[in-house]
């Protein structure tokens, strides 16, 4: 009888998360919130607010050309920097990862003359792993 070494059908299946992991995931859903909503609502909140301060910022130009703005451009630049980086951050665990891309011209037809055709096929990885083609 042999001992050791791999066995078919042996171990936790592919994507079933461990005990741990469970969990985990338990306890953050029925304490509130899990750290992605909290990143996503951070970035909504800056986004929001320096658009607010354009907004301001436009309309008390508008008003009066020759007077200076309460709100300043760089209080706008620097809420639309952290709304980017948070969403910077939070972009691999919302959208799939870039795997590869593959690009075919044909670039003569059968008279020698130029054609314009072509395919592009690109390969997204999903958050589990397994490849998503998109054509």
């Amino acid at each position: 009888m042999p001992k050791g070494g791999k066995r078919l059908g042996a171990g936790r299946k592919k994507g079933v998360p461990n005990k741990m992991s469970l969990a985990k995931r338990e306890k953050i859903s029925t304490t509130g919130k899990d750290p992605l909503d909290v990143m996503i609502e951070a970035m909504r909140f800056h986004h929001d607010y320096a658009t607010y301060l354009q907004a301001r910022y436009l309309e008390e130009k508008a008003a009066d050309p020759n007077t200076r703005p309460t709100v300043d451009e760089r209080s706008i630049s620097d809420a639309y920097k952290m709304a980017a980086g948070i969403a910077k951050e939070a972009a691999p665990y919302v959208h799939p990862r870039l795997a590869a891309a593959t690009q075919e011209v044909d670039a003569k037809d059968e008279s020698g003359g130029i054609k314009q055709t072509g395919r592009v096929i690109i390969n997204f990885v999903n958050a589990d792993g397994s490849i998503a083609s998109a054509r």
